[in-house]
């Protein structure tokens, strides 16, 4: 088992299988993220509450857990590189970095974009202070998923 995962660690035989498979997984990559964009941005029926803005949510949600994935992705490659001295997991990391960054980047992006219909104001980059001690963190509290409550002195006091 170990002589195999060592065998693809070595980057030319490595190489050599990704140019293998690269063009199947591009295509098939291709095809579901077509599928899901056209059933989330197009055959999604419109929210009785939020109307057709919550589509964004479609993109959005997948593009902050990958995100989210992707630097989780690159501590364990920096780990396995630091711990073992395997180059592939070098190259992980370092080419994880912008592909993480574009998606933090579109969530950002799509998080505003949602955010000023739904809330009727800009996104504050102010800090949520509702998880400290005086309002005891209530779900659904001055959180960024909705607004600030009037019955949270945290929330309305600012």
């Amino acid at each position: 088992m170990w002589a195999f995962l060592h065998r693809f660690a070595s980057p030319p035989h490595f190489y050599r299988l990704a140019g293998t498979i690269a063009p199947w997984l591009g295509w098939i990559c291709l095809g579901l993220m077509a599928g899901g964009l056209y059933g989330g941005l197009v055959a999604a029926p419109p929210d009785y509450q939020q109307g057709d803005s919550y589509r964004i949510i479609f993109v959005h949600v997948p593009s902050a857990w990958m995100s989210m994935f992707i630097y989780v992705v690159m501590a364990g490659a920096s780990t396995v590189a630091l711990i073992w001295r395997i180059k592939l997991a070098e190259i992980v990391a370092i080419e994880s970095a912008p592909v993480g960054a574009s998606f933090t980047f579109l969530a950002l992006v799509t998080g505003s974009l949602w955010g000023k219909p739904m809330w009727g104001t800009d996104w504050g980059w102010a800090p949520v202070r509702c998880g400290e001690s005086r309002c005891g963190g209530r779900t659904g509290c001055g959180t960024r998923a909705s607004p600030p409550s009037s019955s949270c002195y945290s929330c309305t006091s600012a």
